[in-house]
């Protein structure tokens, strides 16, 4: 059988990937693990965190203008496509694919509170992510995990961005690099800077 955990933004598939995770995350999953295969359960939820992550997500203002017409809530529409993300769909068809393909997950219709988590239509979901704030949901995003950062073992590491370099050259007008910092015993990158030159 396949288990889904769902703990503060980390969603994992396979049985191996679960017990490494309730491992790295003490008995208590462990022991989690064990009525779910007893009882036949198929999903380790742990609520209380993937609610407080969309609560999190309702502070990042909605671009769009009648509220009380909106059928796709914003916090929801970034929640989901945050595990899109941590699930490793980065190109938006993939994005949009598991969303789809997730609408009738019973644990996100936990989640939302919801009998019916409804999905705007791909060109719809292209416009509410690009007009939605960026820096916005960065700080979200970042004020919320950095809960769960310990801040004990940290590792620092710079990149070039693929597509900075011209033949190359690196140019003041497309040159672009980040700055990372990685929380070693959480694997959270709790910061990060672009920088300039």
């Amino acid at each position: 059988k396949m288990y889904n955990a769902v703990d503060f933004g980390v969603v994992l598939t396979t049985k191996k990937g679960i017990k490494q995770h309730a491992y790295t995350q003490g008995k208590k999953y462990l022991e989690e693990l064990a009525k779910a295969k007893a009882t036949g359960k198929k999903y380790i939820v742990d609520y209380a965190k993937a609610k407080a992550l969309v609560e999190s997500l309702r502070a990042i203002p909605d671009y769009r203008v009648d509220i009380g017409k909106i059928e796709y809530p914003l916090a929801e529409v970034l929640f989901m496509m945050i595990f899109a993300l941590l699930k490793g769909n980065t190109k938006f068809k993939e994005i949009f694919g598991w969303m789809i393909y997730n609408k009738d997950n019973p644990v996100l219709k936990e989640i939302f509170e919801k009998e019916e988590v409804k999905m705007p239509s791909k060109s719809t979901l292209h416009n509410i992510l690009t007009n939605t704030d960026n820096n916005t949901l960065e700080r979200v995003f970042r004020e919320y995990f950095s809960n769960y950062v310990k801040k004990e073992n940290i590792a620092i590491d710079g990149k070039w961005l693929n597509g900075s370099d011209v033949n190359g050259q690196y140019v003041n007008e497309c040159h672009k690099a980040i700055l990372n910092i990685l929380d070693k015993d959480t694997k959270i990158v709790f910061a990060h800077k672009f920088m300039a030159k």
